[in-house]
């Protein structure tokens, strides 16, 4: 478990670890470009899982989770 952007998003994450520290990177890029909002950041980010042919082939499980809101991507 990770504390990102200020403290105020945790994640977690299962798989590969270093799958995992790539989604958690890419995460953290997206949370910045939408000012903190996670569900637009998980969006972006299972948007670009899919599409990129790098990205699609990780095989990792990430929990993403504020005060209001707790994702699963």
């Amino acid at each position: 478990i990770r504390k990102i952007y200020n403290d105020k998003v945790l994640i977690g994450f299962a798989g590969s670890v270093s799958d995992a520290f790539v989604l958690s990177e890419r995460f953290e890029e997206k949370l910045e470009q939408h000012g903190g909002n996670i569900r637009k950041a998980a969006i972006d980010l299972v948007d670009m899982w899919r599409n990129d042919k790098v990205l699609r082939k990780l095989e990792a499980l990430m929990i993403a989770a504020d005060k209001d809101t707790l994702l699963i991507i």
